[in-house]
C-alpha cells in the first residue's frame, strides 16, 4: 500500500491539493532562500568593503537593510490579503 503525502491529497473532492494553491513564491522558497545565502557570500567575497558599509548604516544596533527589508515584507503582506 502506498503512503500519500498530506500536502498533495485533497481534502475534499472540490479542494484543490494544497501544493496547488501555493504560489510560485513559496513553492520555491527554499531555492530563494539558498539564492540569498549564495548572492550574499559572493557579494561579500567579491566586495570586500560591503560589511563595513553595511556596519555604518545602522541605527543603535539595528541594521538598517534588514530593518526596511522587514518593513517590506510586513507591508507587503498586508497590501495582498486586501
Amino acid at each position: 500500500m502506498l503512503y500519500s503525502c498530506p500536502l498533495l491529497s485533497m481534502t475534499s473532492p472540490a479542494q484543490e491539493p494544497v501544493v496547488a494553491r501555493l504560489s510560485l513564491l513559496d513553492r520555491l522558497l527554499l531555492l530563494w532562500i539558498l539564492l540569498a545565502m549564495a548572492s550574499g557570500l559572493l557579494l561579500g567575497r567579491l566586495l570586500p568593503g560591503l560589511q563595513s558599509l553595511l556596519g555604518t548604516v545602522q541605527v543603535g544596533h539595528t541594521s538598517l537593510p534588514i530593518a526596511l527589508g522587514n518593513v517590506w515584507t510586513t507591508a507587503n503582506k498586508k497590501y495582498k490579503s486586501r
